[in-house]
């Protein structure tokens, strides 16, 4: 009995051995193209990089169509920006006083590199010389640094309370510097990719084959570091010789950083030698030899089995109908109740960010009953929900300097923030801003444009 088992065995494995043998694949691969750190400034122009791939790779194939594969290699990737001039200014301290840093610079370009280590996991199907592959990629940062070249930086400083601006001396930090550059390190988080691959297979030997064909890595993730924005230009009177710029990736310009978001983008062509796989062999038909006997008839017992069965297929399938009809009701209410939701919560939104109205007075941060009643729709929306935080900005007309109307429209967003407090609002909610004059929404050339001015913005953040 038991050499009988091992002959059944034996036989089985023969069987599928011989029908659907497994293949393996070792393979050494190449590429380039379009391999670019993917960007939108808020200012500047980028101009897309070139890069390469390289790596190597294993692919188990399940039959003689389908496989999945794996390895490790790495990507470079390349990005570049220009900026043609810029102006702005800060709030900085030399050492003795307070002052504003303005600056305004031309010329401005830059380069960025990044080398990353690849994981895929690919699908692979071929048929005949075709082939293609889906799936995904990792990307670990190995090194990623950026580069870049300022033509001309003209510094000054402007002291509010003597209504005094400083163009020199240089040791201030203060003048006109020529052809500063500087170079440091990005950092980056990890990558995922959406990966496809699509081409010809060509075979050069038994155990060697050649692909070629075309690829595409999408960036799925923003794969930029939150970290504290820097000003483009950092005053530094100690280093006024050396004026190093900051890469714009990490820098901000009116309190705006130039970049928020860095999805990388590869495609190109893509070179693959594989080598290490067997051929499948075709299966092997059994002949079973026909009799002359006519077929036997089914007995009354397998009769009334056989309706007994047909009873029972129906009734599991009458359930599943039931079953599926329930679930996509379900699943409507769920998707009703979604866009309810939604709905809710743009309103919300809208009821946070919509104009307080412009009702204050000339050098005054008091809130008006019309305020408060806005103020008071402002609160209940972010009460009821906590995943909004907001940035209050103040502003103001141009009576007055620079550094009263800053403190001005730092005031009037206080004010209206102590009041959102009052009325529940946690303040690690809220964030002050003073824009002061920067932003006039319209031109102050008579009293009626300058009270639109002397107003309060708020602006929702989703915090997670």
């Amino acid at each position: 009995m038991k050499s009988k088992k091992i002959i059944i065995i034996a036989t089985l494995f023969a069987t599928l051995t011989a029908t659907a043998q497994s293949k393996h694949e070792f393979s050494i691969q190449t590429g380039g193209g379009l391999s670019s750190l993917n960007y939108q400034p808020i200012v500047g122009e980028t101009t897309p990089g070139l890069g390469l791939d390289a790596g190597v790779g294993y692919t188990y194939f399940f039959n003689s169509h389908w496989g999945i594969g794996t390895g490790a290699g790495a990507k470079w990737l390349t990005g570049k920006y220009d900026l043609p001039s810029l102006t702005d200014a800060f709030q900085s301290h030399d050492g003795t006083e307070a002052f504003e840093y303005r600056y305004s610079l031309n010329k401005y370009s830059e380069k960025q590199q990044a080398l990353l280590l690849t994981v895929p996991l690919m699908f692979h199907f071929q048929s005949g010389k075709f082939y293609t592959a889906l799936g995904g990629k990792v990307g670990l940062p190995l090194s990623a640094t950026y580069k870049n070249d300022l033509d001309e930086l003209r510094a000054a400083g402007y002291y509010a309370h003597d209504d005094l601006r400083l163009n020199d001396p240089l040791f201030m930090g203060f003048g006109t510097f020529n052809k500063l550059s500087n170079d440091a390190d990005l950092s980056l988080k990890t990558a995922f990719f959406a990966s496809a691959e699509v081409g010809a297979k060509w075979r050069l030997s038994e155990k060697l084959f050649l692909y070629t064909g075309v690829f595409v890595d999408y960036g799925l993730n923003n794969i930029q570091k939150a970290e504290t924005a820097k000003t483009l230009i950092e005053y530094n009177a100690a280093a006024a010789d050396a004026y190093l710029p900051n890469g714009i990736l990490a820098s901000a310009v009116d309190n705006q950083v130039f970049v928020d978001k860095i999805t990388p983008l590869s495609a190109g062509i893509k070179l693959i030698l594989a080598f290490g796989s067997k051929p499948y062999r075709k299966s092997v038909q059994q002949v079973v030899p026909t009799t002359d006997y006519p077929p036997a008839q089914p007995s009354v017992e397998e009769n009334i089995w056989t309706e007994q069965r047909k009873a029972e297929a129906a009734q599991k399938a009458a359930e599943q109908e039931r079953l599926l009809a329930e679930q996509c009701k379900e699943e409507q209410r769920k998707e009703e109740q979604r866009k309810e939701e939604e709905r809710q919560y743009v309103k919300a939104v809208e009821i946070i960010e919509q104009s307080v109205p412009n009702a204050y007075k000339v050098n005054s941060s008091a809130l008006s009953a019309v305020v408060k009643t806005a103020l008071d729709e402002k609160a209940a929306s972010l009460q009821r929900y906590p995943n909004l935080s907001i940035i209050i900005e103040g502003h103001t007309c141009n009576i007055g300097t620079y550094s009263e109307n800053f403190i001005l429209g730092e005031r009037r967003a206080q004010v209206v923030k102590d009041y959102l407090v009052q009325k529940g609002v946690s303040a690690d909610r809220i964030r002050v801003v003073s824009r002061g004059k920067l932003n006039p929404l319209v031109p102050n050339t008579n009293e009626e444009n300058r009270r639109k001015n002397r107003r309060v913005k708020v602006e929702t953040v989703e915090r997670y």
